[in-house]
């Protein structure tokens, strides 16, 4: 991760938890501001400022690319033209970074469950990421290399599951592999290393 992207993050959070703060100490009016409205259930009339205010809510109830912002606030029944008046206010003010999310969300998915470069790919993707953020994120440190990627996951399942037969344990090793996006000749040479005849 570079330093101007760890600020970044750092900025983030910091808002994030500033915004909770102001929140709680509202009570009821908390519990309010989280009653959101259904599809086709927009309050009638509610002011773009109301609109703004909903869209920091969720975003200080968790992270979100502007993408995924998008489809909440539409989710709620507003109008799409409205929805992206909004995420594009959010965007410009700096509390929707989709560089910062889309690095955040790297790292937690290597912690919890490495994937291969395709398959994180296929997961910014899915969050809206822009294509030269994901390309970005590929090349950098963290996911340079499949094959070290593919050594986690393994490593990681062998620590949780060793005490199977190794055979079993092999195929168990190649179908997990296989899920999280990584190639069989990838998948072959670990599998191998890790789990010798």
């Amino acid at each position: 991760m570079n330093s101007l992207m760890s600020a970044e993050v750092i900025r983030l959070d910091a808002w994030r938890a500033s915004h909770q703060r102001v929140a709680c100490s509202g009570g009821e009016a908390l519990a309010d501001s989280l009653t959101t409205p259904q599809r086709g259930e927009a309050p009638e009339g509610e002011s773009s400022e109301g609109m703004y205010q909903r869209a920091l809510t969720l975003l200080a109830h968790s992270a979100k690319s502007s993408h995924d912002l998008f489809l909440a606030l539409q989710a709620r029944g507003y109008a799409r033209n409205d929805c992206r008046t909004v995420v594009a206010r959010v965007v410009a003010e700096g509390l929707c970074d989709d560089t910062a999310y889309a690095l955040r969300l790297v790292e937690k998915q290597r912690a919890r469950a490495p994937l291969s470069r395709r398959g994180m790919e296929q997961v910014l993707r899915s969050h809206g990421i822009e294509g030269s953020i994901v390309a970005q994120l590929l090349d950098s440190e963290e996911l340079a290399d499949d094959r070290e990627l593919a050594v986690e996951a393994a490593r990681k399942y062998v620590r949780q599951h060793g005490e199977v037969a190794p055979e079993t344990l092999k195929r168990r090793l190649f179908a997990l592999l296989a899920r999280r996006g990584f190639d069989a000749s990838t998948s072959s040479a670990v599998v191998s290393d890790l789990i010798p005849r």
